[in-house]
């Protein structure tokens, strides 16, 4: 090391002590470091052996990758976030969904024929970009990665769903209520709402196959607590999961 070659120079320039003196109070200095190493090590085993406790039993990993710490990661604290978000996510989806027929006659003046099937097409885009999603979980990014991904698009979706009807569909503005007739939209308005609904169904059908996978995981199967919680967070879901239609059903 630098600092080495900088204590033997010194002492080959300036001090000049016999090589046999040097070489001796280097073994005794060696010897206290190897004590004090020693000492260290023994005195640290018992706090190793807590320090796995700490760890899931299953195989899973935090966000980084590492090896899990029970206390710090999982459980219900990350469940109850899911759970939110899966309501939220539902509630959104299906209320595009039901009210899609309606709006592609009374809006964009389909008839119920094609409003029909404008929306048949849509929900099999659904189900068709769900095997996507599952494909990229299982084979390429995870779970985590693949629920973050999707809902990033799915939210996108909405979002230029809602601008593009109230912004450019929606004229005069209240139209389409059985009352008012709106005014044809530009092709342009059009393109971009069905460029946001098949984003919608994008981030919805991609993000579904492994957002009830990726809660399960924040429980350790191999621990008996959180392995019946684990039984416990699947009834949850399947509530959150009909949450949307819940409300929305008249």
């Amino acid at each position: 090391s630098p600092r080495g070659k900088m204590e033997g120079s010194n002492f080959g320039s300036n001090n000049h002590q016999p090589t046999e003196k040097f070489h001796e109070q280097a073994s005794t200095k060696a010897k206290k470091c190897s004590g004090v190493e020693s000492s260290v090590r023994k005195s640290s085993l018992p706090y190793a052996g807590k320090e796995m406790l700490q760890y899931t039993k299953d195989g899973t990993v935090d966000r980084r990758g590492r090896q899990a710490i029970r206390a710090r990661t999982g459980s219900w604290r990350s469940v109850i976030l899911i759970l939110v978000n899966q309501g939220f996510a539902t509630l959104a989806f299906f209320g595009v969904g039901v009210n899609l027929v309606l709006f592609l006659t009374r809006v964009l003046k389909k008839s119920n024929a094609s409003a029909a099937n404008n929306v048949s097409l849509w929900t099999g885009t659904v189900y068709m970009f769900s095997l996507v999603g599952a494909f990229l979980s299982d084979s390429y990014i995870g779970r985590y990665r693949t629920c973050a991904s999707f809902l990033f698009i799915f939210v996108g979706g909405l979002i230029l769903l809602a601008l593009s009807s109230q912004l450019l569909l929606l004229k005069p503005s209240g139209c389409g209520d059985g009352s008012l007739s709106c005014e044809h939209a530009t092709p342009m308005a059009i393109r971009v709402f069905y460029l946001s609904i098949y984003l919608v169904a994008l981030g919805n059908g991609g993000y579904q196959p492994s957002i009830a996978t990726f809660g399960a995981d924040q429980f350790d199967e191999e621990d008996e607590r959180e392995g019946q919680s684990k039984v416990a967070f699947f009834s949850w879901f399947y509530l959150a999961l009909n949450l949307g239609s819940l409300f929305l059903t008249r």
